[in-house]
């Protein structure tokens, strides 16, 4: 039998051995099942909103009405809207006098410096000055205060004012809030009009302040390009630098070829250039004087006209040749006129090679020294140009100043002058929708408040069942039985309804009640191994009052019903819950061994039940729970009964249940649905097991079905035949205690 090797010791041993194992199964317990509740399981949140059903509905029904109560003391709010678009003006860039128009275009950071433009103070001071609202009854609704400024009203205004982009960076919606529908759009429509207005202001302001700007610089740039220029002239001056200003009337560069020096050097390098061109000519003429002689000779007409006539002579000579001979007076005086004519060509030869070749030798001669003047003016220029140069540097870099100072003045005013010709911008905002005077009031929102007042009170509710529930820590349902216990719930007993009486219910075989306990009682037949239905069933519970003895005695009753002859032992002798005819004798007088068993169980009214009932409260029942006594009479009992049913004390703290619990074959504890706290189950489970008793499952009673969130309820029923009211007054009186009806 189950258990049975402990009830062998002392009672002192088993008590160590109780204790000594509790905390290992209690450890093993609380790895395996959890005793908190999940706050993300849905049954369960559920099951703890139905529990605590009035706390969900009080909570939801009072923000409910609070949120009623407020949207009614509140005062209706118009907002009125109009759009706005915004216009990115142009960037002119200036480069050196030149004039370039750059669009902006618009981004997220341009929209929200326009939107902070509109949203500031001083944008709503413009507004509160241009519609007078410090003096506006509409407006302030009240009776206007001489003390009122538009720099107060601008507070206001800021308040209910909002300015917000749209998907495009183009498009801003501004509005306004107030209990008035025609203020609302009177002072959104200042807003938009103020807000273009100032662009523009702001648009003149800027061209304004640009022009200003661009005069102070001018007159600072001319002012410093007459100094340069009278520090420039003042050094070439002193220097004795003259600079040469060409036909375009700029000076001739950044080198000292723009001074007269070089100037003159230039010219003289020129003809040097020249001289030494014509000296080589006229060298080269001089050189070929003989050949040039003979040339100039033949060339001159003297000879030329002597020749000529002594050609004459002699064709006339060969002429007359052929009529005279040689010494023939004719014909020496022929001969004579030709040598004549041969002298004089002779000397007139002579005289002109004489003067070629003389003006060849002073040409060269001239060209020569004519290149040796320019040469040695040349050398005195260069020594000057060298000596300028070096006075030079200075000069060239308060030239190069007076330059940069003539450009940058020459900017500025090209600057000024287009600046003076662009005009004022246009405005960087356009009104594309005014605002009108809204039919109906956007706050407060009573569905939205009342939609949020109701899931407000759903989501407050729910917390608060749920912290109720975890509060509380009790058992509620079937599942918490398995996930808090590890146990299978063989039996779950409904609760009664007001004004039912259990054994009214239990007399009804078709009434809920019988029925659950019909279900336990086929559970418990078949619980044991092999099928079988356990030799002896303790029922036992954490604490008093959750239903133990009544479920005792439905059990039993049920079991004859089919058959069994059963035996009901009172086992409680603490406490004692079933009082039979006899008050003196009963279990403890068996224990103790002053009476025998067999005269103590008696028979009771219903045909196959006995009871042995507890006896006189002994003063130390756990001494003798713990006796082999005990575990003999339950084992004797086995043999003459089909079922016996232990009706055990709680368990509590006290060694009495695991005592009796290892005499039995079968324990079943009894939770009461909504009462019994998780931890107080757990341990009673393990000091249970601990005590080496075999438990089969539990039984919840007192379950409120549709309040945990179950259905409850059968369709057929069983006809009984005994009368239950005369078992009931037979089994139970009216003993030091009875147990809460179910």
């Amino acid at each position: 039998m189950y258990g049975r090797a402990l009830a062998n010791s002392s009672a002192d041993e088993r008590e160590l051995d109780t204790y000594a194992d509790a905390n290992a199964i209690s450890a093993w317990n609380r790895q395996e099942y959890s005793t908190e509740p999940s706050l993300l399981d849905i049954p369960s949140v559920f099951n703890a909103i139905v529990r605590h059903r009035w706390v969900f509905l009080g909570i939801i029904a009072s923000l409910f009405i609070a949120a009623v109560a407020w949207v009614a003391t509140q005062t209706p709010l118009y907002r009125a809207q109009a759009t706005l678009e915004l216009n990115p003006s142009t960037t002119r860039v200036v480069d050196l006098g030149s004039a370039q128009e750059e669009a902006v275009q618009p981004d997220r950071d341009y929209l929200a410096l326009q939107i902070g433009l509109m949203e500031s103070r001083s944008l709503a001071e413009r507004v509160a000055r241009a519609l007078n609202l410090a003096r506006s009854e509409a407006f302030l609704r009240r009776e206007p205060d001489k003390a009122t400024t538009s720099s107060d009203v601008a507070g206001t205004l800021m308040q209910n004012f909002s300015a917000t982009g749209t998907t495009s960076d183009r498009i801003v919606e501004i509005s306004y809030v107030h209990p008035n529908p025609a203020v609302a759009a009177q002072v959104v429509n200042a807003f938009a009009n103020e807000a273009v207005e100032s662009t523009f202001e702001r648009a003149y302001e800027s061209t304004a302040r640009s022009r200003a700007f661009l005069q102070r610089q001018l007159e600072t740039t001319r002012q410093e390009l007459e100094r340069s220029e009278r520090e420039l002239i003042a050094y070439a001056r002193a220097a004795n630098i003259v600079n040469v200003v060409s036909e375009e009337g700029a000076s001739s560069g950044d080198s000292a070829g723009g001074t007269l020096v070089a100037s003159n050097l230039v010219a003289l390098n020129e003809q040097l250039a020249d001289a030494q061109n014509a000296r080589i000519v006229a060298e080269q003429r001089y050189q070929q004087s003989s050949a040039s002689a003979n040339a100039a000779a033949v060339a001159d007409p003297t000879v030329q006209t002597l020749q000529q006539q002594r050609a004459q002579v002699q064709a006339e000579y060969d002429q007359k040749l052929q009529r005279y001979l040689p010494n023939a007076p004719e014909m020496v005086a022929l001969s004579a006129q030709l040598a004549g004519l041969q002298r004089q060509i002779a000397q007139a030869t002579s005289r002109s090679s004489s003067s070629v070749s003389g003006s060849l030798r002073a040409d060269f001669i001239s060209a020569q020294n004519r290149e040796r003047a320019l040469q040695s003016k040349i050398k005195q220029l260069e020594s000057q140009l060298l000596n300028l140069n070096d006075r030079g540097v200075k000069y060239t870099i308060l030239r190069r100043a007076v330059e940069a100072n003539r450009s940058l003045y020459n900017a500025l005013l090209a600057k000024l002058g287009e600046e003076n010709s662009s005009g004022t911008k246009s405005s960087s905002l356009a009104l594309i929708d005014s605002a009108q005077a809204p039919g109906s009031p956007f706050a407060p929102n009573i569905p939205r408040t009342l939609i949020l007042a109701l899931l407000g009170g759903i989501i407050l509710g729910t917390a608060a069942a749920i912290g109720l529930d975890r509060w509380r820590d009790t058992i509620n349902t079937p599942d918490d039985v398995r996930s808090a216990l590890g146990l299978t719930a063989v039996g779950i007993i409904p609760k009664l309804e007001k004004g039912q009486k259990v054994d009214e219910e239990l007399h009804d075989p078709r009434s809920p009640v019988a029925e659950a306990y019909h279900s336990a009682r086929a559970a418990l037949q078949f619980i044991a191994s092999g099928g079988e239905t356990p030799k002896s069933i303790l029922f036992t519970s954490a604490r008093p009052g959750e239903g133990k003895t009544t479920s005792v005695i439905a059990l039993a009753a049920d079991f004859i019903s089919i058959g069994k002859r059963v035996v009901v032992i009172d086992a409680d002798l603490r406490n004692p819950s079933i009082r039979g005819k006899k008050s003196d004798g009963g279990l403890t007088a068996v224990l103790s061994e002053r009476r025998q068993l067999t005269g103590e169980v008696n028979p009771t009214d219903t045909p196959g039940l006995f009871l042995l009932h507890a006896g006189t409260p002994p003063p130390d029942p756990t001494v003798l729970l713990a006796n082999r006594a005990l575990a003999s009479i339950v084992e004797r009992l086995e043999l003459l009964y089909d079922v016996v049913i232990i009706d055990g004390p709680p368990v509590l703290g006290l060694a009495d249940a695991p005592l009796i619990s290892a005499c039995s074959q079968a324990t079943v504890l009894v939770v009461e649905a909504g009462k019994t706290h998780r931890r107080a189950a757990a341990n009673a489970v393990n000091r249970l097991v601990a005590g080496g008793g075999s438990l089969v499952g539990a039984i919840l009673t007192k379950f409120a079905g549709t309040t945990h969130g179950y259905g409850y309820g059968y369709g057929y029923g069983y006809s009984y035949k005994y009368d239950l009211k005369s078992e009931k007054r037979a089994l139970i009186g009216p003993g030091p205690r009875e147990e809460e009806a179910i």
